[in-house]
């Protein structure tokens, strides 16, 4: 389905998109001598990975760099137990960042993969008071803003790291801590710089020539041995489709070879369109930028206008020799709408078609009592499902409404059993990166992210352990665009030709009485009436669907954005 080339065309097409509010990439003018920098990593090896040349660089050039290590990383190890990756990991952590040359290390110890279930006031209160301490006057830390990188830690980190540079600014705010680590001449933290991991996108508009310190970063991350050994037998076994993971950690040799072929070639590429013999880019966020830079932006982006949006491409739906296919969903309407055809049409390629929905759908009806709408909607999303060639439905029955109540970590666990026992080859879900959209699609897509990527991991949901030991790893992940037009996002990297099913989507809906009977009330602002019923399909259904099929010169498409995880 040419899945490499779709993702390449994507991170274009995005990198184009951010380029419009973005300064101008340029290799950075900065001197770094005499400030003080505070690196703040999720994980022990994410800020090697994102930016180890770069910080390398402001150390050598004179900067004090402090590192804060959030997690305790007791997840970074696949099948080996969690203590004992949880002593390795920071002992290793220690030797990688004598390496690197920080000033000193600051470690959190919360707990690795659940790092989204701490309060934010709670984690923006304890960076707070580094940076009181410290007085920095840079940061360098994961882009909270950045698009389809899975981890849900990485966000929760970099947001509250982000946060706390205005929050300990203000007296106001945590008044007790100056009386406990006596006065502070902090300010707000302007100059900041934001990587990205774990296949992520977001634009990056500044580069440093990183020839003599690259080796820093790739000697420290081969120190890093039992995260990159993790890290090593996940990726051989997303190659080959292997059914088990290696809890053996790979040898020296091995480790060197891996990090030279990912993290060095990688700065190589760079380097050789910029003159360099290696260099690494990162997005530079300058608050108090002058007038000089403003001007030196305008300048480049009038000799470099931003490349054209690119289309989907047409997905060839191949043989599915009974594979498993997952649909997640937070109701069934939501399903069909940007789905819908897409099931029909790998049913009939010879998938197996499940899906999730998430809530209970009480809210969805006029059935006079919640549970009577849970009931009716559920019996209906069944013979919805029929229609469409979905073999069952799992309801998870969350309460609908609500589930920004549930921790994260919750959620994820149910959607981990679930991933692990189906196994399957893709998973289809909302893109929670979309713009304006029902939030508890927002919730499901970076929830459902998570635990795709959490899943081959032993040491998340450890009570599963006798299932992970078998899982495959998903292969391809399809975020339905949910909203695409009113939000402005142009994601779409694949599309897929629903012409055939769309009557099909139509008579699934049409069998969703219950919700469509709710939906006949709502543009004639009517009171909601225990006995309505309506078997209607709203005259707008098909709407979305040809313009998407417009893009793609076919009647109907469903269009998605790809990525392999």
């Amino acid at each position: 389905m040419k899945s490499k080339s779709l993702i390449a065309a994507s991170a274009a097409l995005w990198m184009a998109f951010c380029f419009l509010c973005s300064p101008a990439f340029s290799v950075t003018q900065s001197s770094f001598k005499g400030k003080v920098v505070v690196v703040v990593s999720p994980h022990g090896t994410d800020y090697l990975e994102g930016a180890g040349a770069i910080i390398a660089t402001m150390i050598q050039d004179g900067a004090t760099v402090y590192l804060v290590r959030v997690s305790n990383d007791e997840k970074h190890g696949y099948l080996l137990p969690v203590n004992q990756v949880r002593v390795q990991s920071y002992d290793e952590g220690n030797r990688a960042a004598a390496i690197m040359g920080f000033k000193q290390v600051i470690d959190l110890n919360l707990k690795d993969g659940e790092v989204t279930d701490v309060p934010e006031p709670e984690l923006r209160e304890r960076l707070a008071a580094i940076y009181r301490k410290l007085a920095p006057t840079t940061l360098v830390t994961a882009d909270p803003w950045a698009l389809y990188d899975p981890d849900l830690d990485d966000q929760r980190v970099a947001r509250a790291a982000v946060d706390a540079c205005w929050n300990a600014s203000s007296r106001t705010f945590y008044p007790e801590l100056p009386v406990i680590e006596g006065p502070t001449h902090f300010q707000n933290i302007y100059d900041r710089y934001f990587w990205t991991t774990n296949g992520g996108i977001h634009p990056e508009n500044e580069y440093f020539n990183v020839t003599e310190t690259l080796p820093k970063e790739l000697q420290a991350l081969e120190t890093m041995q039992t995260a990159m050994s993790a890290e090593m037998s996940l990726a051989q076994a997303r190659r080959s489709g292997e059914t088990s993971l290696s809890n053996q950690p790979a040898n020296t040799a091995a480790i060197h070879a891996y990090v030279e072929q990912r993290y060095g070639r990688a700065a190589s590429k760079l380097g050789r369109r910029h003159a360099a013999e290696y260099a690494q880019a990162i997005y530079h966020y300058a608050g108090s930028a002058g007038t000089e830079q403003f001007i030196r932006t305008l300048a480049y982006e009038k000799k470099n206008p931003p490349p054209s949006i690119a289309l989907p491409k047409l997905m060839r739906v191949e043989k599915g020799d009974g594979r498993v296919v997952l649909i997640l969903a937070p109701d069934f309407p939501s399903l069909i709408q940007n789905a819908g055809g897409t099931a029909v049409q790998l049913h009939q390629a010879g998938f197996v078609v499940d899906a999730v929905i998430l809530t209970n759908q009480g809210k969805d009806g006029n059935a006079g009592s919640t549970a009577a709408a849970v009931l009716a909607n559920q019996t209906e999303d069944k013979n919805a499902a029929a229609i469409l060639g979905i073999r069952r439905v799992l309801h998870l029955s969350f309460e609908q409404g609500q589930i920004a109540d549930i921790p994260a970590t919750v959620v994820r666990e149910q959607l981990l059993w679930i991933l692990r026992s189906e196994n399957p080859e893709t998973v289809i879900l909302p893109d929670p990166w979309i713009r304006y959209i029902n939030w508890e699609e927002v919730l499901l897509g970076r929830i459902a992210a998570d635990a795709i990527f959490h899943m081959t991991n032993a040491a998340t949901g450890q009570e599963q352990q006798e299932v992970t030991t078998t899982v495959r790893p998903v292969t391809k992940i399809l975020y339905w665009e949910n909203n695409a037009e009113n939000s402005g996002n142009t994601a779409a990297n694949a599309a897929v030709d629903v012409t055939s099913s769309e009557s099909q989507k139509k008579q699934s809906l049409s069998a969703l009485h219950a919700w469509l009977g709710l939906q006949a009330l709502l543009p004639q602002k009517a009171s909601l009436s225990r006995d309505t019923h309506f078997s209607g399909v709203p005259d707008d259904f098909t709407a979305e669907d040809k313009a998407e099929g417009k893009r793609v010169a076919v009647p109907y498409a469903e269009v998605f954005h790809q990525v392999e995880p």
